[in-house]
């Protein structure tokens, strides 16, 4: 359904979606940005650098398992996040649509590719 609404940055949901202009989404944005940094730093490190004696080492589950957990929940919010249909004043929230104008490239990179390698036995 497409909705004709004035959305401010108080409206937290737009009909069943989220608003992308609500503070709490907003706020999630910028976590999300922190954890793709902490990514873009961190994996280069581990690859080039094996700073940790094994891939199930405490201090790397520790910092890497959060992570990977927020990526997977970011792809559930994105797909459950309004959108302005193109050359329309109104909020998309039908979430075939959002589905089909959604970020692949998005849900691609949340998958947890270190730990699907290391389930099928790569070492380090």
């Amino acid at each position: 359904r497409e909705r004709s609404v004035v959305v401010d940055a108080s409206f937290l949901m737009i009909d069943s979606a989220l608003s992308p202009q609500s503070l709490p989404h907003r706020l999630w944005t910028l976590l999300i940005r922190t954890v793709c940094l902490y990514h873009w730093l961190a994996v280069p490190i581990r690859v080039a650098f094996l700073p940790y004696p094994t891939f199930t080492d405490r201090t790397a589950l520790i910092m890497d398992v959060p992570t990977d957990i927020l990526l997977v929940l970011h792809v559930i919010v994105s797909l459950n996040t309004a959108y302005r249909a193109e050359g329309r004043s109104r909020w998309e929230t039908t979430r075939f649509r959002i589905f089909q104008e959604s970020d692949f490239l998005l849900h691609f990179g949340a998958l947890p590719l270190d730990w699907l390698g290391y389930a099928c036995g790569a070492s380090n």
